[in-house]
Protein backbone atom coordinates (compact mmCIF):
# COMPACT_ATOMS: atom_id res chain seq x y z
CA UNK A 1 0.00 0.00 0.00
CA UNK A 2 1.32 3.41 -0.89
CA UNK A 3 0.93 6.50 1.27
CA UNK A 4 -0.80 9.12 -0.45
CA UNK A 5 1.17 12.11 -2.07
CA UNK A 6 -0.81 14.88 -0.19
CA UNK A 7 -0.85 15.39 3.30
CA UNK A 8 -4.42 15.38 4.77
CA UNK A 9 -3.29 17.94 7.36
CA UNK A 10 -1.73 20.62 5.30
CA UNK A 11 -5.11 22.35 4.76
CA UNK A 12 -5.46 22.65 8.62
CA UNK A 13 -4.39 25.62 9.92
CA UNK A 14 -0.65 25.96 12.92
CA UNK A 15 -3.21 26.90 15.67
CA UNK A 16 -5.36 23.91 14.83
CA UNK A 17 -2.39 21.56 15.09
CA UNK A 18 -0.97 23.36 18.45
CA UNK A 19 -4.50 22.84 19.67
CA UNK A 20 -4.46 19.12 18.95
CA UNK A 21 -0.81 18.32 19.74
CA UNK A 22 -1.33 20.27 22.82
CA UNK A 23 -4.64 18.19 23.33
CA UNK A 24 -2.44 14.91 23.25
CA UNK A 25 0.33 15.82 25.65
CA UNK A 26 -2.35 16.62 27.98
CA UNK A 27 -4.25 13.39 27.69
CA UNK A 28 -0.80 11.55 28.05
CA UNK A 29 -0.23 13.49 31.28
CA UNK A 30 -3.43 12.74 32.71
CA UNK A 31 -3.17 8.75 31.82
CA UNK A 32 0.18 9.00 33.32
CA UNK A 33 -0.45 10.44 36.19
CA UNK A 34 -3.38 8.43 36.94
CA UNK A 35 -2.48 5.24 35.68
CA UNK A 36 1.59 4.81 36.74
CA UNK A 37 1.78 7.30 39.60
CA UNK A 38 -1.00 5.19 41.46
CA UNK A 39 0.14 1.90 40.45
CA UNK A 40 3.50 3.78 41.73
CA UNK A 41 2.17 4.45 45.11
CA UNK A 42 -0.21 2.10 46.66
CA UNK A 43 0.03 1.72 50.15
CA UNK A 44 0.29 -2.03 51.04
CA UNK A 45 2.47 -1.06 54.33
CA UNK A 46 0.35 -3.85 56.14
CA UNK A 47 0.12 -6.57 53.99
CA UNK A 48 3.39 -6.76 52.20
CA UNK A 49 7.02 -5.50 53.34
CA UNK A 50 8.19 -2.97 51.22
CA UNK A 51 11.65 -2.36 51.27
CA UNK A 52 12.78 1.01 52.94
CA UNK A 53 13.77 4.47 51.69
CA UNK A 54 17.40 4.87 51.79
CA UNK A 55 19.72 8.05 50.94
CA UNK A 56 20.00 8.48 47.51
CA UNK A 57 17.03 7.19 46.32
CA UNK A 58 14.53 9.31 43.65
CA UNK A 59 11.26 10.76 44.27
CA UNK A 60 7.92 12.13 43.85
CA UNK A 61 6.65 14.60 46.65
CA UNK A 62 3.23 14.12 46.86
CA UNK A 63 1.61 18.07 47.29
CA UNK A 64 -1.95 18.32 48.21
CA UNK A 65 -4.07 20.32 46.49
CA UNK A 66 -1.52 19.51 43.06
CA UNK A 67 -1.83 17.29 40.45
CA UNK A 68 0.01 14.04 40.21
CA UNK A 69 1.34 15.26 36.90
CA UNK A 70 3.14 18.48 38.59
CA UNK A 71 4.43 16.88 41.73
CA UNK A 72 8.35 18.01 42.49
CA UNK A 73 11.00 15.60 41.68
CA UNK A 74 13.39 15.05 45.10
CA UNK A 75 16.46 13.28 46.10
CA UNK A 76 16.77 11.18 49.15
CA UNK A 77 19.53 13.18 51.35
CA UNK A 78 18.61 11.65 54.67
CA UNK A 79 16.67 8.77 56.60
CA UNK A 80 15.44 8.51 59.81
CA UNK A 81 14.37 4.86 61.21
CA UNK A 82 11.79 4.40 63.80
CA UNK A 83 12.26 2.13 67.01
CA UNK A 84 11.35 -0.73 64.62
CA UNK A 85 14.05 -0.28 61.89
CA UNK A 86 11.38 0.98 59.27
CA UNK A 87 12.40 4.73 57.99
CA UNK A 88 9.31 6.77 58.84
CA UNK A 89 10.75 10.01 58.12
CA UNK A 90 13.20 11.29 55.58
CA UNK A 91 15.20 14.43 54.21
CA UNK A 92 14.82 15.08 50.24
CA UNK A 93 16.17 17.59 48.19
CA UNK A 94 14.60 19.41 46.22
CA UNK A 95 15.24 22.70 43.88
CA UNK A 96 18.88 23.07 45.89
CA UNK A 97 17.08 23.43 49.40
CA UNK A 98 16.30 20.36 52.02
CA UNK A 99 12.65 19.60 53.32
CA UNK A 100 11.86 16.82 56.04
CA UNK A 101 8.75 14.59 54.55
CA UNK A 102 7.10 11.39 55.82
CA UNK A 103 7.36 8.69 53.61
CA UNK A 104 3.82 8.77 53.40
CA UNK A 105 3.79 11.79 50.85
CA UNK A 106 6.57 10.44 48.86
CA UNK A 107 6.55 7.86 45.60
CA UNK A 108 9.46 6.09 45.10
CA UNK A 109 10.58 5.99 41.20
CA UNK A 110 12.40 3.31 39.79
CA UNK A 111 15.28 4.22 38.14
CA UNK A 112 16.65 1.71 35.31
CA UNK A 113 20.14 0.28 35.72
CA UNK A 114 19.49 -0.40 39.65
CA UNK A 115 19.81 -3.68 40.45
CA UNK A 116 16.36 -4.38 41.90
CA UNK A 117 13.12 -3.08 39.90
CA UNK A 118 11.12 -2.07 42.83
CA UNK A 119 13.95 0.20 43.49
CA UNK A 120 14.50 4.05 42.60
CA UNK A 121 18.28 3.79 43.29
CA UNK A 122 20.83 6.39 41.80
CA UNK A 123 23.48 5.16 39.84
CA UNK A 124 27.13 6.37 40.89
CA UNK A 125 27.80 8.73 37.97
Amino acid sequence: MLVPDDDPLSDVSLACRYKFIDQLLANFWSAWSKDYLNKLSNRTRWYKVQPNVKVGDVVLVRIKDVKPGDWPLALVDEVFPGADGLVRKVVVKMGGKFYPRPITSLVLLPVEGSGDPSRGTVCDV
